[in-house]
C-alpha cells in the first residue's frame, strides 16, 4: 500500500508480509525528508539549545563557583542538549498532528501494520533529530571552552540522557495527538517539557535553591536525568578514586528516572493510539 504525503513525497504504507522495522525504516527516512522539505520545523530545535549555551553561561558565568569547577558552560551545556532532545521529541508530535489535519494518518492507520510500529517509527525518527541536535551543541560548546572531565564515558552518559529524554518527550505529544489530533494541543506539549525542566536543577543546583522550588526539584524525576547527563562534566560528580570516569551513584538514579517516565509515557501513548479510528 504506497500513498503521497502532503509534502508530495510517496510513501511505502507497507504489506501483511513488510516486516516491523522496514516500516519503522520507511517513517523514520519519510520524517528526514520532512526536514529537508519544511527546515522550519527543524531549525529551532538546533537553534535554540545553542542559544540558551551562550546566553546562560554568559549571564551567569559569575556564578561558576556555585557548580563546583567555577565554569559555567560546563553545567549549563548538558542542560541546553537535554533541551535541545526534548524539542526533538516535541516536535515529532507536531509532524503527527499536522497528518492528522491532513488526512494523512487515517492511511497509516488503515495500513496491514501493527500501530505499535507507528508509534516505533516516530520514536526512531525523535532519537536520530537528537542525535544530530546534541552532536551540534555539544560541538559549540566544545569550541566555547567546555572541559569534559568524565572523558568518554561522561560524553556517552550525555547522549544516554538526551536520547531518553527525546524518547520520553515524543511519547509525551504522542499522546496528546492521538487525544486531540490537532496542532491545537502544541502550547500543552510545550508547556510540560519547560515545566519539568525548568522546575528542576536545570539552572542551579538544589543548594542554590530556596522555598517551594527545591522541594520539587528534588522530586522531579529531570533531575537526576540532569545529573547523569551532567556526570563527566562537573568534578564534583566524576568518581573518586582513580580520578576520571563517570560514578555509577550519579548514573544509576538517571537511567531510573528515564526508564519510569519512558514506561509511563508510553503507556499513555498507547492508550491514545488505540482509541484512534480510521
Amino acid at each position: 500500500m504506497t500513498a503521497v504525503d502532503d509534502a508530495g513525497g510517496r510513501v511505502d504504507l507497507g504489506t501483511a508480509r513488510t516486516g516491523s522495522m522496514a516500516i519503522v525504516r520507511m517513517m523514520v527516512g519519510r520524517n528526514v525528508r520532512g526536514i529537508r522539505r519544511q527546515p522550519a520545523t527543524f531549525i529551532p530545535t538546533l537553534v535554540m539549545p545553542i542559544f540558551f549555551v551562550i546566553t546562560f553561561s554568559g549571564a551567569f558565568g559569575f556564578a561558576g563557583r556555585v557548580f563546583g569547577n567555577g565554569n559555567a558552560l560546563s553545567w549549563y551545556a548538558p542542560m541546553a542538549i537535554i533541551q535541545g532532545a526534548a524539542f526533538a521529541g516535541v516536535t515529532i508530535g507536531f509532524s503527527t498532528a499536522r497528518d492528522f489535519e491532513t488526512g494523512f494518518f487515517d492511511r497509516f492507520l488503515l495500513a496491514p501494520m501493527s500501530r505499535l510500529t507507528l508509534i516505533g517509527g516516530a520514536l526512531g525518527a525523535a532519537v536520530l533529530r537528537s542525535v544530530f541536535t546534541t552532536t551540534a551543541v555539544l560541538v559549540v560548546a566544545t569550541i566555547g571552552g567546555v572541559a569534559v572531565p568524565g572523558g568518554a564515558l561522561g560524553v556517552l552518559s550525555l547522549y544516554l540522557a538526551a536520547l531518553g529524554v527525546s524518547i520520553a518527550a515524543a511519547l509525551w505529544g504522542l499522546g496528546l495527538v492521538y487525544r486531540v489530533q490537532s496542532t491545537n494541543v502544541g502550547p500543552i506539549i510545550q508547556v510540560g517539557i519547560f515545566v519539568s525542566i525548568f522546575l528542576s536543577t536545570a539552572q542551579v543546583p538544589i543548594a542554590a535553591m530556596s522555598g517551594w522550588l527545591a522541594s520539587v526539584a528534588r522530586v522531579n524525576p529531570m533531575t537526576n536525568i540532569l545529573r547523569m547527563a551532567r556526570a563527566g562534566f562537573v568534578p564534583d560528580q566524576i568518581a573518586p578514586p582513580a580520578g576520571f570516569g563517570v560514578g555509577w551513584s550519579e548514573m544509576w538514579p538517571g537511567l531510573v528516572a528515564l526508564a519510569g517516565t519512558i514506561v509511563v509515557l508510553g503507556l499513555f501513548a498507547i492508550r491514545g493510539m488505540r482509541r484512534l479510528t480510521p
